[in-house]
């Protein structure tokens, strides 16, 4: 599952947001949604931002700045007295360069007049789990500052989430190195039950020498060591050979006949 999805999950569980994505209009964005309190109304959006250029974000901005004013006024929210404000998080996969977050950090909006609302813009960087806050002040006249850990749905919050997801590659790894290790394992038995039809004839004539067993059983073995290269073969199946079975880590040999 992607950061922005898991977030969401965690947004609308943990902070009640209220989840606008299902609004055609606001499709640009992977995420957006809001929270109304008594006091305030507290807009937040994500959006994946590893291909967008300076205009894409830009154009993102005023967009977001759009839905702020829009939602709280023309949706029947009423603020009145209660200034809406938006947290606009650009969510980077891979690493991005020092301009960008600069970049990223200015693109704060603000209106002090009719339907008054004021935006800012986050970068999050995944590879380095960090994130980097916008810049102050948002206004110059009149003056305006916002404190980021005020601005929901909470600088700390967002940052223990960053720390504890996991990131594709390092999720990828993880995953490859149970197979990898089960694989050499699998290997290591195969090599055990040649060596025991080899040493053992006893193996070879009382138990597989009926219709042609032995050439049958030995050449699965061979497929078995060729498909055990494969990342995708199943885990569970036991591999038959002729000294017996391979049930995990254990070989299972047939026992002498009386």
């Amino acid at each position: 599952m992607s950061f922005v999805s898991e977030l969401q999950k965690l947004l609308i569980k943990d902070k009640q947001v209220y989840n606008l994505s299902r609004n055609k209009e606001f499709a640009e964005f992977n995420f957006v949604g809001f929270k109304e309190t008594a006091t305030t109304i507290d807009f937040v959006a994500f959006v994946r931002a590893d291909k967008l250029t300076e205009q894409q974000i830009v154009d993102l901005r005023d967009s977001f700045f759009n839905i702020t004013q829009i939602v709280s006024y023309d949706f029947g929210l009423k603020p009145l007295a209660r200034n809406p404000n938006g947290l606009l998080c650009f969510v980077f996969e891979d690493s991005l360069p020092n301009q960008l977050i600069n970049f990223i950090k200015k693109q704060t909006k603000i209106s002090n007049f009719a339907k008054s609302a004021v935006i800012v813009s986050w970068a999050i960087d995944l590879k380095n789990k960090q994130i980097h806050t916008h810049n102050n002040p948002v206004s110059i006249f009149p003056p305006v500052y916002i404190v980021e850990g005020w601005v929901f749905p909470g600088l700390d919050y967002l940052k223990s989430f960053v720390s504890a997801y996991k990131y594709p590659s390092m999720q990828t790894d993880n995953d490859t190195a149970i197979p990898l290790q089960f694989f050499k394992r699998l290997e290591q038995k195969t090599k055990e039950i040649e060596e025991i039809i080899q040493t053992n004839p006893k193996y070879q004539t009382k138990y597989y020498s009926e219709d042609n067993k032995i050439s049958i059983i030995i050449q699965n073995i061979t497929m078995t060591k060729k498909e055990s290269s494969k990342v995708n073969m199943s885990f569970n199946a036991p591999v038959y050979g002729a000294a017996g079975n391979v049930e995990g880590n254990q070989v299972i040999y047939p026992s002498e006949p009386k």
